[in-house]
């Protein structure tokens, strides 16, 4: 057993959860999908006090940046994941899609707490240049996906 995270309010974390089996479920194909996405997103950061300061939606994983206000991360990710997981499953049924019995993988949400400024910024810029990296786009700007742009990243919603 993993020893216990120590979650602090206002320390600002990295999050990443990949999709069950490592599956494409979030391909940008749809814009809905997306947008369904961050707004599911962003309304369970609302619920639970957290400032979402980036976020990166991959087909199969997703990075965000989050700084709690509360020492309540687990709630949030566990709001999120829940919402997003349902949404997507209803949405691809809708689409004429099979429904898979699980959106995300059985491992736990990885947590890595960004120290200082530095780390913060090394954090958005990987955020933003994800999708290059994954050799999906040639430049950021190209992915049809959800990628936070830079300058809506200072303060977080």
């Amino acid at each position: 057993m993993p020893p216990p995270r120590i979650i602090a309010a206002g320390a600002t974390e990295a999050l990443t959860r990949c999709c069950a089996f490592r599956k494409f479920l979030w391909t940008p194909s749809a814009p809905e999908i997306h947008d369904g996405f961050l707004y599911l997103y962003g309304w369970a950061a609302r619920q639970c006090g957290v400032r979402l300061h980036g976020i990166s939606l991959l087909p199969n994983h997703y990075h965000s940046n989050v700084t709690p206000t509360r020492a309540n991360l687990p709630e949030f990710t566990q709001r999120a994941h829940r919402s997003t997981a349902c949404f997507l499953q209803e949405a691809l049924k809708a689409f004429g899609h099979g429904k898979p019995p699980c959106v995300w993988d059985k491992r736990p949400t990885h947590y890595m707490r960004l120290m200082d400024v530095g780390a913060s910024m090394e954090w958005a810029l990987y955020l933003r240049l994800q999708a290059v990296a994954a050799g999906l786009v040639e430049r950021p700007e190209d992915y049809p996906g959800l990628c936070t742009p830079l300058g809506l990243m200072k303060n977080g919603v």
